[in-house]
């Protein structure tokens, strides 16, 4: 979501970093009938993000899905590699999109 930060879901790069659990990290937001992504993309500060506040998100059984937030810095001087891990098997569906600092959008199923 470029151009809207909230400070507290930024993770930088570091040498020294090896893991780090994102749960507390990222902002979510409960999915309403007409958002996606591009809706998402073109007004992020009309929506109503939500800090979570648990190590791993958990809201119990759900149909709807929830969109989560987390902007990624490398502020290193070589190029990183980042690693999502959902240890979670009861997932059916996982959509990652990554903006760039240049506008360019990428999606992972």
């Amino acid at each position: 979501m470029h151009g809207l930060s909230h400070g507290s879901n930024l993770i930088s790069s570091d040498a020294d970093l090896d893991r780090i659990n994102v749960g507390q990290r990222m902002l979510y937001l409960p999915h309403e009938s007409e958002l996606n992504v591009n809706a998402l993309l073109a007004n992020p500060k009309q929506f109503k993000w939500q800090k979570n506040t648990q190590d791993i998100p958990n809201f119990g059984f759900q149909n709807d899905p929830y969109w989560f937030w987390l902007e990624l810095s490398n502020e290193g001087i070589s190029s990183a590699i980042w690693y999502l891990e959902i240890s979670y098997p009861l997932l059916d569906n996982i959509q990652v999109y990554i903006q760039k600092d240049d506008g360019s959008l990428s999606r992972w199923v």
